[in-house]
């Protein structure tokens, strides 16, 4: 049986090529699983471009959860 972190590293590495997510990332993706309002403020070149494409992330997501 795959758990969710399985799945998420699955789609991640297939459709953007990552092999992981950042920390701040996972807690971005922790509150959009838990219906949770989120803020990330984060520093240039930390990554925090590639939350925009979170959101997109988590619609290919949807259907495997």
């Amino acid at each position: 049986m795959f758990n969710q972190m399985d799945i998420i590293s699955a789609v991640l590495q297939k459709h953007f090529g990552f092999s992981s997510l950042k920390a701040f990332q996972k807690e971005v993706l922790d509150a959009w699983f838990g219906h949770e309002d989120c803020v990330l403020l984060a520093a240039i070149g930390s990554g925090a471009f590639s939350v925009i494409l979170l959101f997109i992330f988590c619609n290919l997501l949807l259907p495997l959860m």
